[in-house]
């Protein structure tokens, strides 16, 4: 399916899952959307089915990874619909077609109806499909499952309908874009797919313009079909078809208007009355609409609100020694791009509590951070340098009394410069070996260098965490981003929790693009928090690997080696509670020479070791 390449289905079991997966969908699908639109169209989650009211997109609340190119292909229809349809034209049918017809008689208006909306699906598919090539696949999915079915084919193939009535034309012209389409089958077919010319379909550019065609080819049918089989029901072949018999074991059933008189099982009448019941649901959008679980749906709301992502990362080579290889397979990561306190009751993310545990080690650290920002802002502040007694500048008014004693030098140069704006990311490791008086001080000691951060023109803070959710998915939260958030709403970090194992490397590498790279005005700096050697279960398509050791500390290496070449310097703290004095061999691996032991509420500590770091 074309949706593997953004989405990984591993992992969907569980409610949470499933929800997260959804939430990824109806991100994704907004974004294609918005990419062949060009409008910012709302995109909800509701029901069985997918449809569009003219103002946002539903899709399926039931949606299977099996399904999605098909609610891909179903919301990209909708959604040009939005679009190119003119909904204002269908409640008043009557007075715009006989502005086009004079004749045009009320009574046709349910009919007329369902050829305008074929004829329009052919219009507005068409504008994607050649506008957007990239997306053809999906509505190709689309039309797999709603027109091309093997009992569709085989009504076409043996003249199921060939008789002239209303609804056996509506068949052929429901289904007139199918390869298989037979124009002999009745009269005046021909002559209505010349009129509809889907190979010029692009020709009619408005809604107005489908309607002409439209009441063409109904002028078509209605010059064929006697007045007496003028009557219209749209559900009638559907129903007749899906009320013979019980399925197997049934005497067989023979379809009105069968020409010869083809015998169907009870069982492929059955089938063949589902596949054009579900014609109709596309044709007429008459999808069922049920809705979300209140409790889903908000949580589906928390969900979107804290940018909620399920990011494929894996599929890396690593060496870990000086021999061998060892391959990381593909996996699914989540990424909550905020922390809300709606998200944290929410119960659908591992790694945060349903109330604030931690609201005392934030407060420390902001009036820690007050002080701390002294101590930091030399870094930014604008130095100037003026030299006096030059022979070129500005002239020093103070040495212009020494002009008459042949002093000639007295100009001066003043030089301003101004540092780098600095951008901290720091990442907090959330296992449950941190818990304690280790996950405390890395709170309040984080929160103190971003509120520092904030006082300070020109350098911004981002703070995560990573560990794992109950799925054994790589999981990272950001607790704070000063480059999209008030300082006010780094209180949410309270609601922050710390359990499982930390597959290191793996969140690395799903928060690779947050973390921002140097360049010619920002200097970047990751600062880690954590306490150990990686240790991790990862589950997959293929079964279990576990991700520790030797294999786990190299790809940990390979990612810190990435964020490296980005221009970012790295400063790691080893949190330990004084059972050794310097960073364990594992840990210097992973992170390089320069990772260090602090005393974490040791403030003149942390400012000299940041300093340091800004000062590289």
């Amino acid at each position: 399916m074309k949706s593997d390449f953004w989405i990984d289905y591993t992992g969907t079991e569980s409610k949470t899952d499933r929800l997260l997966a959804l939430q990824q969908s109806r991100k994704t699908i907004a974004d294609f959307v918005h990419i062949v639109t060009g409008l910012n169209i709302p995109v909800t989650i509701s029901g069985a089915n997918s449809y569009t009211d003219g103002k946002s997109v539903t899709i399926s609340s039931d949606l299977k990874p099996e399904e999605f190119d098909v609610t891909i292909g179903l919301a990209l229809h909708e959604g040009s619909h939005i679009k190119l349809t003119d909904f204002e034209l269908l409640p008043k049918l009557m007075m715009n077609a006989r502005e086009i017809d004079a004749n045009y008689e009320e009574k046709f208006n349910p009919l007329l109806k369902d050829i305008l909306n074929v004829v329009e699906d052919r219009r507005i598919d068409n504008f994607i499909y050649k506008g957007s090539p990239g997306f053809r696949g999906y509505y190709q999915a689309l039309y797999n499952k709603y027109f091309r079915s093997d009992e569709v084919d085989n009504a076409i193939a043996t003249n199921l309908y060939n008789q002239e009535t209303i609804e056996h034309y509506m068949f052929h012209v429901i289904n007139i874009a199918n390869n298989n389409r037979n124009l002999k089958a009745l009269k005046g077919l021909q002559e209505i797919w010349d009129i509809l010319d889907l190979n010029n379909i692009s020709r009619l550019k408005t809604t107005k313009e489908a309607l002409k065609v439209s009441i063409d080819i109904l002028n078509i049918m209605l010059k064929y079909v006697p007045k007496d089989k003028q009557e219209y029901d749209p559900n009638k072949n559907s129903d007749d078809l899906m009320g013979q018999g019980d399925g197997e074991g049934g005497e067989g059933a023979s379809t009105e208007g069968s020409g010869e008189g083809t015998p169907m099982t009870a069982e492929q009448a059955k089938a063949l009355g589902e596949a054009l019941a579900k014609q109709r649901e596309f044709i007429n959008d008459n999808f069922e609409k049920r809705e979300l679980t209140s409790e889903e749906a908000s949580q589906l709301d928390a969900l979107g609100e804290a940018g909620v992502q399920v990011k494929s990362i894996g599929s890396n080579e690593v060496k870990p020694g000086t021999v061998g290889r060892s391959i990381i397979p593909k996996v699914s990561a989540i990424l909550v791009n905020k922390i809300t306190p709606a998200l944290a009751k929410s119960g659908t993310i591992n790694g945060l509590d349903t109330y604030p545990s931690y609201e005392d080690e934030v407060a420390n650290g902001k009036r820690r951070g007050n002080k701390l920002a002294h101590y930091l802002r030399a870094r930014q502040e604008e130095r100037t340098l003026k030299t006096t007694r030059q022979k070129s500048g500005r002239i020093d008014k103070r040495l212009i009394s020494q002009l008459g004693y042949g002093e000639y030098n007295v100009f001066s140069n003043v030089e301003t410069s101004i540092s780098n704006r600095v951008h901290i990311h720091i990442s907090i490791d959330a296992s449950g070996s941190m818990g304690g008086s280790k996950f405390k001080n890395s709170i309040t000691t984080a929160v103190s260098i971003a509120t520092a951060a904030s006082k300070i023109q020109g350098m911004q803070c981002v703070i995560d965490f990573r560990h794992q959710t109950n799925s054994k998915q790589p999981c990272v939260i950001i607790g704070y981003d000063s480059r999209k958030q008030k300082i006010s709403e780094i209180n949410n970090i309270a609601y922050i929790n710390c359990n499982a194992l930390t597959p290191e490397g793996l969140c690395y590498e799903t928060i690779m693009d947050v973390i921002e790279k140097s360049n010619s005005g920002l200097d970047s700096y990751l600062i880690n928090f954590s306490d150990g050697s990686p240790s991790f279960t990862l589950v997959t398509e293929k079964g279990k690997f576990n991700y520790s050791g030797i294999t786990a500390e190299a790809h940990t290496k390979q990612q810190i080696d990435k964020i490296k070449a980005k221009g970012v310097k790295v400063l790691s703290y080893f949190i330990d509670e004084g059972y050794s004095n310097t960073p364990s061999r594992e840990f210097v691996n992973m992170y390089g020479q320069d990772s260090v032991m602090i005393d974490t509420n040791n403030i003149q500590q942390v400012a000299k070791t940041v300093n340091k770091l800004l000062m590289k």
